[in-house]
């Protein structure tokens, strides 16, 4: 797929979806597309259960037969992952409330309720804020229940349960908002241990993760279908909240996804930088990819900086990577030729090097869009 017809994909799934969730009928898909083009984007973007959901019927009379059952297996799963999630947090919510510890639910959890289906709304994992207190007590709970530790990191200890559940348990809420605490959290009504978030911390946080993974390789679809939600649910006063916004360092990124939101559901027009967001979220998947980040960084820093950041990353990567320089910092040019000599082994050498090149190619493919559209301007 061209660039172009990337675009022409993400909007028809926009439309679609924006369709879906304010009841109107679903538009045809535009013959210059194809289904494996829908389905694959949806499916990158985890998006898959809500446009099969809002296209089925299309889906079936129209696609081939293979797709039409790969695309209701998935969105069979994805229904069979919300229903175990919602089953395993109803659980747990007793679970850590009778051992009276504290916990704040997170991220994917809350933003299905903005959903006409909550079902609809693909996640991963069940995102837990619970500080450091009672980690032990907790990890003791997780393993009597099945769950095996899959990895620590700075912000969070993640936990999987087969077949669908994993869990992130948040020691601290975000890198960029290490002073979070319990005590900044309200009780819910029926349940003191059951912590929310005030309305603005919880569009501040959100902000803040979807910020990360746009400077790390893209937001995605969903992110953007997930906030068309939030600020069109008039739980939130945006006006109010931009001095905070501006403070936390978040504007530029709110008013890009703002203006990408007014392109995709309103009918706004793009110029090349919103084109150029645009393209970086709906390339880079649910999570981003490698390819987008080193593109964001070969343009903010140059090649040359961006491949002696490749072979030595900043301290605050390599920490994360060799916990044991949170301790030794002084250690951390050892590390270096350990980090590099395992790389060559582990296969993440080539998948880097592969990327790089891979934003070499989209860089030069960008250039030749923003010339097509200046001509056609």
């Amino acid at each position: 797929m061209t660039y172009e017809e990337k675009i022409q994909t993400a909007r028809f799934l926009a439309q679609v979806f924006f369709e879906y969730e304010t009841g109107l009928p679903i538009s045809e898909k535009p013959d210059s597309l194809s289904w494996s083009w829908v389905y694959g984007m949806a499916k990158k973007h985890s998006v898959t259960a809500l446009i099969y959901e809002a296209l089925r019927e299309k889906v079936k009379a129209e696609a081939p037969s293979e797709l039409y059952s790969d695309w209701a297996r998935d969105a069979s799963i994805a229904g069979a992952r919300h229903l175990a999630q919602r089953a395993e947090f109803e659980i747990l919510s007793n679970v850590f409330s009778e051992n009276e510890i504290p916990f704040l639910p997170l991220k994917g959890f809350l933003v299905k309720e903005f959903y006409k289906n909550p079902a609809l709304r693909e996640m991963t994992d069940i995102d837990m804020f619970v500080g450091t207190e009672n980690l032990g007590k907790i990890e003791e709970i997780l393993k009597e229940r099945g769950y095996l530790s899959d990895l620590s990191l700075e912000v969070h200890d993640c936990f999987k349960k087969p077949p669908f559940i994993e869990i992130e348990l948040h020691k601290i809420l975000h890198l960029d908002i290490k002073d979070y605490a319990m005590s900044d959290t309200l009780a819910k009504t029926e349940n003191q241990y059951h912590r929310l978030m005030t309305d603005e911390d919880f569009l501040i946080f959100l902000l803040h993760h979807a910020k990360k993974h746009d400077e790390t390789g893209g937001a995605g679809i969903r992110t953007v279908f997930d906030f068309y939600l939030i600020f069109s649910s008039g739980k939130f006063d945006e006006e109010a909240l931009i001095p905070r916004i501006k403070s936390e360092n978040l504007f530029d990124f709110y008013e890009k996804l703002k203006r990408l939101i007014d392109l995709w559901f309103f009918g706004k027009k793009a110029d090349a930088e919103l084109l150029d967001f645009e393209i970086y979220t709906v390339t880079g998947g649910t999570y981003g990819n490698l390819e987008n980040a080193y593109l964001r960084k070969a343009r903010k820093k140059g090649r040359a900086a961006l491949i002696t950041e490749r072979l030595f990353p900043p301290y605050k990567v390599m920490s994360n990577r060799y916990p044991v320089l949170k301790k030794c910092p002084f250690l951390l040019p050892i590390f270096y030729p350990v980090r590099i000599i395992t790389s060559l082994f582990d296969g993440s050498a080539k998948k880097n090097a592969k990327a790089v090149r891979g934003a070499s190619k989209k860089q030069k493919e960008l250039e030749k869009l923003a010339k097509k559209n200046n001509a056609k301007s």
